[in-house]
């Protein structure tokens, strides 16, 4: 959703260094995460489930190739996008009375990108063993002459294609690849998942043959067939539109295409090249006019770049608008919402969503970053943040950007926010969650895992 919201670039970032505790808090922040949490429960999951099965001496090809089944089908569920809404939905659902530990953890599920990641590893330490009991049984066959049917062949070579592809799959998820090769991850993750899948299918068969048992009692074809319509239904939703581009500033621009309602504090997902890559924007509903929604891109890489230099007629979406972290800070009687540049985007559709009902229990307090924020392009933004926030703290990041974490932590302290959300580029994110968690604080950025 990833993450679950893909803004655009920042246009400040921070001029001094922070305290030394304070770094170190960060540093600590980045390694013991939401996500990294999931992943080791997801971890845990597996190898109490193995340990059980091997103290019964139940362990066979099947019960790995289930288990395999298994965390991919949750792996793929987790990423779904109904499956996606209903948990904001329900998370989102407790009062401010609410205890405050208890909501600052619910408001941790965007980081739902660990169970996804914990599950895919688990599933290549599940296939290992497979493997393994494939490869032995091939060559048992051969050092008793046994049957050697074609099928037990293309067992093992789909086999050993199979780890290649879920190895290639994992590596290239890895933090140190991942955003240095985000276009070649993209492919890599969708073109080595189905082929993985087919290969999948290849294993249901052959196995059900070598079991004697029938197709229909194998649990392991329903949990891939469950799987292969998984993965097809979004790009049953994928469609066409017509886009209008609004040029604000240099270094950014609105898209505008035509969705009738639109839900508020959603994400979409875009694409010039629907089989090649997918970008995800936080959308406005309802803007400029009804019947319409809108995007703010700013420059952010050669994607970006090139939809701002050349705009496009029209674009491919996912027609599934998917909730985003933003909408959990309802559920905070005090909130700073921090934004810098175009990340401005996701939170003016929050502010959008806000009632005055809502309003008159709930205290929103605005931090924005940008360049030229108070030019004439940036007047709607403007409207919609002191419609909420009387008294919202504007930053020009021209001449001198201004360092967003101080700022951040004396808004934090005035207001005495119980949460701080930011959507800004990965290095602000990481620091100032890390330093206001630091403070004893809770704080919510992109997980930056989509």
């Amino acid at each position: 959703m990833v993450s679950l919201i893909s803004t655009s670039t920042i246009d400040c970032a921070l001029d001094g260094k922070a305290p030394k505790q304070e770094i170190i808090d960060g540093e600590v922040w980045i390694w013991i995460t939401t996500r990294n949490v999931l992943v080791t429960i997801a971890l845990l999951a597996n190898i109490i489930t193995l340990t059980a099965v091997a103290a019964q001496s139940k362990i066979s090809p099947q019960i790995a190739l289930d288990a395999v089944s298994t965390n991919i089908l949750l792996a793929v569920l987790v990423r779904n996008e109904h499956i996606l809404n209903f948990l904001y939905w329900i998370t989102t659902l407790p009062p401010h009375t609410y205890p405050l530990a208890l909501r600052r953890h619910l408001a941790n599920l965007h980081h739902n990108g660990g169970v996804h990641m914990g599950c895919a590893i688990s599933s290549l330490l599940w296939y290992i063993g497979y493997m393994y009991f494939a490869t032995k049984d091939f060559v048992n066959r051969r050092i008793h002459n046994k049957n050697m049917s074609p099928l037990i062949h293309i067992n093992l070579v789909t086999c050993y294609a199979f780890i290649v592809l879920l190895v290639t799959v994992c590596l290239t998820a890895l933090p140190r690849f991942r955003p240095k090769h985000h276009n070649s991850f993209e492919k890599v993750h969708r073109f080595g998942g189905w082929a993985a899948v087919a290969v999948f299918w290849v294993h249901a068969g052959i196995g059900s043959y070598l079991s004697k048992a029938p197709l229909r009692l194998q649990p392991n074809l329903w949990l891939v067939l469950i799987i292969t319509v998984l993965l097809i239904y979004p790009w049953l939703r994928v469609r066409c539109v017509d886009i209008t581009a609004t040029r604000f500033a240099m270094n950014s621009t609105i898209l505008t295409f035509p969705y009738e309602n639109m839900p508020a504090v959603s994400t979409m997902r875009f694409s010039m090249s629907p089989l090649v890559e997918w970008h995800a924007f936080a959308t406005l509903p309802d803007f400029p006019s009804t019947g319409q929604s809108s995007i703010v891109i700013s420059e952010a890489g050669d994607w970006t770049s090139s939809i701002i230099t050349s705009p496009p007629t029209h674009l491919y979406l996912r027609n599934l608008p998917v909730r985003n972290f933003l909408l959990s800070a309802r559920m905070f009687r005090t909130v700073l919402l921090v934004a810098t540049g175009a990340g401005i985007g996701p939170v003016l559709s929050y502010l959008e969503s806000i009632s005055t009902e809502t309003l008159a229990g709930q205290t929103i307090r605005v931090l924005w970053c940008a360049r030229n924020p108070y030019g004439e392009p940036w007047a709607f933004a403007r409207d919609i943040i002191h419609r909420v926030d009387p008294a919202p703290r504007i930053l020009d990041s021209r001449p001198q950007r201004p360092d967003i974490v101080r700022e951040a932590r004396v808004m934090m302290e005035t207001e005495k926010a119980e949460a701080c959300f930011v959507v800004s580029n990965r290095k602000v994110t990481s620091e100032l969650v890390g330093v206001v968690q630091g403070d004893g604080g809770a704080a919510f950025g992109a997980s930056f895992d989509s």
